[in-house]
């Protein structure tokens, strides 16, 4: 099992970090979608409606921010008191800070990763592997939460098998704005508790909620009422999910095609139910914790690129096997360099590739750590 970074170890992190962050807002990264979550969090901690999209116009004219898009926030309500931290300052110092959480989150989560497979020495080389990974360096790029969500869902199940069971349930609390880019994880966990009876689980969930509740009630008793009666919403959109091309081409054929995004989630959540119920669910083995976030990327109803922030286990272990490889020859070559290099492809087909095509990352970079494993296993037996 992995061992949390040392005080020393976090606060290198930090300072790495923090002088990232400082060079990214010099070059101007990260306005795009941020400004709509700067202007909705500010608006719903005024009283006001966060989903407005003309009060996201008066906002943005009395802050002056012209260079920024009026782009529609679908998130739930719950969101906008996670985000107070990084939003209360004001929208230029709050891209440092947004720079700052993705970077150090991103970094954590890949140090915590590698130590999965690798030994302790080599923790530091995963810091830079967040950088040759493309949903980070999307986030980094429009400023994007997805690293905020794959976070609460990593440490959600790092502490669950470390049977911190509370904390497990208070940080699966933080990816609950976007579910259903990990309601597969959410359904194992939920076996996992109520098999094993785990009970600690749901009290660190609440202890969470219920503020998070109260907050969004005594701001605005109608916000849900609001988030609800939206008249846009992301369903529509050919997102980078593998149900998009299935959806796209019962459209051109004259059929509706909403029934997938009902059908294939629910046939994959039957799947991983059966699976754990009567196969033992396996959390503790690096197949499982791959199998399970790979599946959920593929089925989710909708997604984007900067989504596929959990994809950052597989690809760390990737690069992880590789690093083990003790010869340093062909085989260490390959091992390590597959996932980068799908990783700019990746980058490179961004202008020429419709964008929904990109679900396509998640089966290839499985198919990737599938062989870096298999190659380290097949030296270890001959070693």
């Amino acid at each position: 099992m992995t061992k949390f970074p040392s005080l020393f170890e976090i606060a290198g992190l930090i300072v790495f970090s923090a002088i990232v962050a400082i060079l990214l807002t010099e070059y101007g990264f990260g306005q795009h979608d941020w400004s709509a979550y700067w202007r909705a969090t500010h608006l719903f901690f005024a009283g006001e409606d966060p989903y407005s999209l003309v009060a996201h116009e008066q906002l943005a004219a009395k802050h002056l921010e012209t260079h920024s898009p009026n782009l529609q926030i679908w998130n739930p309500p719950l969101l906008f008191p996670l985000l107070l931290p990084i939003a209360i300052w004001s929208f230029e110092t709050s891209i440092t800070v947004l720079h700052f959480v993705t970077i150090f989150l991103s970094a954590l989560m890949a140090w915590l990763s590698f130590d999965f497979i690798s030994p302790r020495p080599l923790r530091w080389f995963s810091v830079l592997c967040i950088f040759i990974f493309p949903p980070m360096l999307m986030n980094v790029l429009i400023g994007q939460l997805g690293v905020i969500i794959a976070f609460g869902v990593f440490m959600g199940v790092y502490f669950l098998l470390n049977r911190r069971d509370f904390l497990s349930g208070f940080f699966f609390l933080l990816a609950s704005p976007k579910p259903h880019s990990w309601f597969l994880v959410a359904a194992l966990v939920g076996v996992i508790v109520v098999s094993q009876r785990r009970w600690k689980v749901i009290a660190g969930a609440l202890t969470g909620l219920l503020p998070l509740l109260y907050c969004c009630l005594y701001m605005n008793p109608d916000i849900f009422s609001l988030w609800i009666g939206m008249d846009n919403n992301p369903l529509p959109w050919a997102s980078v999910s593998g149900i998009t091309p299935i959806r796209l081409w019962l459209l051109s054929a004259g059929y509706s095609n909403d029934w997938p995004l009902l059908l294939i989630p629910g046939a994959a959540l039957i799947l991983v139910l059966f699976l754990s119920i009567y196969r033992g669910t396996h959390w503790s083995t690096e197949e499982g914790i791959v199998g399970v976030v790979t599946l959920s990327m593929l089925v989710a109803p909708f997604g984007w690129g900067f989504d596929q922030m959990l994809l950052l286990c597989p690809f760390v272990f990737s690069i992880a096997h590789g690093v083990q490889e003790r010869d340093r020859g062909v085989g260490f070559r390959m091992s390590c360099g597959l996932a980068p290099l799908l990783g700019f492809v990746y980058l490179g087909c961004l202008s020429y590739v419709e964008v929904y095509w990109f679900f396509l990352y998640a089966p290839a970079l499985y198919l990737i750590w599938r062989f870096t494993k298999w190659q380290r296993e097949q030296r270890l037996s001959l070693s």
